[in-house]
């Protein structure tokens, strides 16, 4: 019998736990994307400086690669914030936008070089359009992890923020605090197989 429950909680506690481990995995890679992104950026307007000084899209790419960087830094916040569908949209949403504007970063990258508004870049700037290829993958990265954890961890809506219920009385009676939904969630499980187990 004892043998019997071991195996039964092993196994519930093993279910509950494997969701979280994907999700942990998926959140960690978030976090690696976005602080890639933000290396990026700041390495693109050291490369923005050596070679597109003179050109008129100078001041545009310093704004967009400054723009990229504060992206990033939110999506890393948000990544610690996620409860539920909504969060997720919320977060595919701000992902989407840097996805746009990377894109438009690399283009007024190919502008510069070939001196379209005007002026003139330095040296070869090949390695730039490299930087921005690569922040391209950091981002898809990013929203397959997010499509993964929409497909993984559905919930229709954010959950109600937990009630605090204060102790009754003494004199009415042993009240506790609040608890936890998933230790009541345990405690009927354990209950169940503990019924299961006596009638065998």
């Amino acid at each position: 019998m004892k043998n019997l429950m071991l195996t039964a909680a092993a196994t519930f506690t093993a279910a509950f736990s494997a969701p979280s481990a994907k999700a942990d995995y998926l959140e960690d890679n978030l976090v690696r994307q976005s602080h890639r992104v933000e290396s990026y950026a700041s390495s693109l307007r050291s490369e923005f400086r050596i070679h597109f000084r003179h050109t008129a899209e100078y001041g545009h790419l310093m704004s967009d690669a400054y723009s990229i960087a504060r992206k990033a830094d939110a999506i890393h916040g948000m990544v610690h914030h996620i409860h539920c569908e909504a969060d997720l949209y919320r977060l595919e949403t701000e992902l989407r936008s840097l996805d746009r504007l990377v894109h438009h970063l690399g283009d007024l990258v190919e502008e510069a070089t070939h001196g379209h508004g005007g002026g003139h870049a330095h040296g070869d700037t090949r390695h730039v359009q490299g930087l921005v290829s690569q922040m391209n993958r950091s981002i898809h990265s990013m929203e397959s992890s997010v499509e993964a954890m929409e497909a993984r961890f559905h919930r229709p809506i954010c959950p109600a923020p937990p009630v605090y219920v204060h102790p009754r009385h003494p004199d009415h009676g042993h009240g506790h605090g609040h608890v936890d939904p998933r230790a009541r969630l345990v405690e009927g499980v354990i209950r169940g197989i503990v019924r299961a187990v006596d009638k065998h």
